[in-house]
């Protein structure tokens, strides 16, 4: 498969479907997957890549559970990942995030997600898809974090920017 772009439109993943290397992941709530989904797609509880330390929420899972994860689902160390979700973006983008900080640079976002893949006409499904498992070697980058160090140290720079 030839190397997808980071925001990926529907009608070039329709011509990807079956492509080796690459996986599908719907991160939309399960009863949406249930009853629409992109053909081929697995379906990844958004749950399952958010750590929680109360009072902290949204924290990155350790590496032993992102490999599991990530295995589990069949997300291999060259595997091509393509994220949606039906909530405009979020949760996918927040996969990818995540993989990036387990080391993985394959992926893309499917521009518009599940709504604009139906809206526009793409082939859907309501079959679930069962995962192959895969191996995934989680290959630690810190470089997407911007914990509060980062963001102290940074506070000054004209050339730093805190969305």
């Amino acid at each position: 498969m030839d190397s997808l772009p980071l925001l990926v439109e529907p009608e070039i993943l329709e011509e990807s479907i079956g492509s080796d290397n690459l996986l599908i992941v719907d991160l939309s709530k399960a009863d949406t997957y249930r009853k629409l989904h992109v053909p081929d797609a697995v379906h990844l509880d958004y749950p399952q890549i958010i750590a929680t330390r109360k009072p902290v929420m949204g924290l990155v899972p350790d590496d032993a559970s992102l490999a599991a994860v990530f295995s589990a689902i069949g997300i291999g160390d060259e595997t091509h990942v393509v994220a949606y979700d039906d909530e405009g973006g979020g949760r996918a983008a927040r996969l990818l995030w995540t993989l990036e900080v387990a080391g993985h640079t394959r992926g893309s976002l499917l521009n518009g997600g599940l709504h604009a893949w139906a809206n526009e006409g793409h082939p859907c499904d309501d079959s679930p898809v069962t995962a192959t498992a895969s191996t995934f070697h989680v290959r630690h980058n810190d470089a997407p974090f911007a914990d509060s160090e980062y963001i102290m140290q940074r506070l000054e720079n004209a050339d730093t920017r805190l969305l």
